[in-house]
């Protein structure tokens, strides 16, 4: 199921990253640009909060297949295998 006309983008993510591989990620800063139709006046008091959920759709997977099933993360045989959606 394609997620295009289910889910309106409000913004876009930037981030100076440019390889997609699993180490890393902590390191990355990144900022949302919100599309030019909202204001500054729609974040007013998101600073009070501890967490903020971004939805991103990955439009730059390509063609092959997504990983859907369990592996060991980063490959490491000393942790346990969880499923995609624990990583």
């Amino acid at each position: 199921m394609s997620w295009q006309g289910l889910v309106t983008a409000i913004g876009v993510v930037h981030a100076s990253r440019t390889e997609p591989t699993d180490d890393g990620w902590d390191a990355v800063v990144s900022s949302i640009e919100l599309d030019e139709r909202f204001d500054a006046a729609v974040t007013l008091g998101l600073e009070a909060f501890s967490h903020l959920e971004v939805i991103y759709a990955f439009h730059l997977l390509g063609d092959e297949p997504a990983f859907e099933a369990s592996r060991r993360p980063r490959s490491n045989p000393a942790w346990p295998e969880v499923g995609i959606f624990a990583q």
